[in-house]
């Protein structure tokens, strides 16, 4: 037995094709075909079995996948991190949204990433929505930590991995009269003034929350724009007027503001917190911020 034929069996196995684990392996159907039978031999079982012309696993060959892809994904990982090992120095540049709760939840993920890869030289760049989107899209950083609807359409091909899935909001003051309320809608906010990112902060919502209004029949009464999350904070806290958005924009999540949940609007598409890149070399970085992927 041989890791090339442990290689085409797991590829045989996910694809369910020895001719598209052949395209994937850059080796004809045959070569593929001759390791799966070498190592069927070896073992004495049948991996697969041919049903209608569909290729499928057999019991021995599903119990074989189940252990041998968990570990293959490990030796992977083994085998990547030795070689950032005994790599030359590099700089690795991060963008992060300068939001507080957002710093807080990076700390401990910065530090992973530290002690997981210590010839890598870390650079941090702290920026509102509009800088970390600007700097993503010029290749000023490597890595981004900003939401899922800010970043740039320009690269459809960039990647991306949720670190923290998010919930929209309406929030006011505890004091602001429609606190009383139980439930509240965007059709409910005819009378109110809006607060919203300048497009400076932010090239996404503005222009989204606006038209969700326009759908749902009015134009906003009075908008506000501002260039601070804190500044806003504090006009939000003493009752001045309405901000549609999501929670961890603010001091403990806003728990000085009162909430009211928003299904998904119109205009406005729902978003997460995400780590984004473009080239395949920053592949492992990035998923080693992730929760589930750097078990």
């Amino acid at each position: 037995m041989t890791l090339t034929q442990i290689e085409y069996f797991l590829t045989s196995a996910e694809t369910l094709s020895f001719t598209k684990a052949a395209h994937s392996l850059h080796v004809s159907q045959q070569v593929v075909s001759y390791q799966v039978q070498a190592l069927e031999k070896d073992l004495g079982t049948q991996l697969f079995q041919r049903i209608k012309r569909q290729l499928y696993l057999t019991p021995s060959g599903q119990l074989l996948y189940d252990t041998w892809h968990r570990h293959h994904l490990e030796t992977e990982q083994v085998l990547t991190d030795i070689q950032l090992l005994n790599c030359r120095k590099q700089v690795i540049r991060i963008g992060i949204v300068d939001i507080g709760n957002i710093l807080d939840m990076m700390i401990p993920k910065i530090q992973l990433l530290t002690n997981r890869f210590p010839n890598i030289q870390w650079d941090y760049y702290l920026g509102n929505f509009a800088e970390v989107e600007h700097a993503m899209d010029t290749s000023s950083i490597d890595l981004a930590v900003t939401l899922s609807t800010e970043l740039s359409t320009k690269h459809p091909a960039d990647q991306s991995l949720i670190l923290k899935s998010l919930h929209l909001y309406l929030l006011i003051s505890p004091t602001h009269h429609l606190a009383s309320h139980t439930n509240l809608t965007i059709a409910d906010l005819k009378e109110e003034t809006f607060f919203l990112f300048s497009e400076e902060y932010s090239y996404d919502a503005n222009n989204k929350v606006l038209m969700d209004c326009k759908l749902n029949g009015f134009v906003p009464k009075q908008v506000r724009y501002f260039t601070n999350i804190n500044q806003l904070e504090l006009a939000l806290i003493a009752g001045q007027g309405i901000f549609v958005g999501y929670d961890i924009f603010f001091k403990n999540n806003g728990e000085n503001l009162k909430k009211f949940p928003l299904e998904k609007l119109h205009g406005l598409q729902l978003s997460d917190l995400v780590v984004a890149w473009r080239y395949p070399h920053l592949d492992v970085f990035a998923q080693a911020l992730d929760p589930i992927l750097s078990r």
